[in-house]
């Protein structure tokens, strides 16, 4: 039995680090492209922008009308537009951001920390593990890993708003408190990761596609950045 245990346990480990290193490639190949649309801006960001809403409009589309359940038409399409129309806002939310003051700087910073959270969360769920936080919902996610997310989120915050203030020469109250602002959508982007799964679980897909390994669709990578970039968005100066 203990033989049985420990060879579920490796199998787990090593699962767990190949979905690591897939993630990590994943992320080292997409950033550098993502980075230069933001800095770019213009037309160049609105395109990329416009992509990431076709793909995700896609994949939406297809999880609302997965045959492995058996809601009624009525159910799947307001299920859809609901998605689409929160897919639509988030759009509009990350193109006001990067036209505001400091724009590339708050939409970069926008990225890293919602990246970060969840890299963080997925990180010290694996290694502490814990309570969960709504198992019905997201089996996976633990208070362990929430924390760990935020803690890594502020940890960046406070270096970029370093480089920021020193490089840029720009006051302090022209870009907001960032660790502040960080904890908020730290939460926030956490909470949206849950609306996905809710989304999910409600079709019984556990994936909203297979485009980018390690994360699964392009929902799986950016839910958490959605509800992120309307909230920013709307508290934006």
């Amino acid at each position: 039995m203990r033989n049985q245990r420990t060879s579920i346990t490796n199998s787990k480990t090593k699962f767990h680090a190949t979905e690591v290193i897939k993630r990590s490639l994943s992320s080292v190949i997409l950033f550098p492209i993502v980075i230069y649309c933001i800095y770019k801006g213009e037309e160049t960001y609105k395109i990329f922008l416009g992509i990431i809403v076709a793909l995700s409009i896609r994949e939406t589309i297809a999880i609302a009308c997965t045959k492995k359940t058996q809601h009624s038409i009525q159910s799947r399409i307001v299920w859809m537009l609901c998605s689409i129309c929160y897919i639509v806002w988030a759009f509009f939310s990350f193109i006001k951001i990067r036209e505001i003051n400091y724009g590339f700087a708050q939409t970069l910073w926008l990225l890293f920390t919602v990246s970060l959270t969840d890299i963080g969360a997925y990180v010290v769920g694996i290694a502490v593990g814990g309570p969960k936080i709504i198992p019905t919902i997201s089996p996976n996610k633990t208070w362990s890993g929430c924390i760990g997310g935020i803690l890594l989120a502020l940890l960046f915050s406070i270096i970029f708003q370093y480089i920021v203030l020193h490089i840029q020469y720009v006051k302090n109250s022209e870009l907001g408190c960032y660790p502040l602002l960080t904890l908020l959508i730290s939460v926030v982007a956490q909470i949206g990761d849950f609306l996905e799964s809710i989304f999910k679980r409600k079709f019984q897909v556990k994936n909203s596609g297979n485009l980018l390994p390690g994360h699964g669709g392009i929902l799986d990578r950016i839910d958490g950045l959605l509800l992120a970039g309307i909230v920013l968005a709307f508290i934006a100066k």
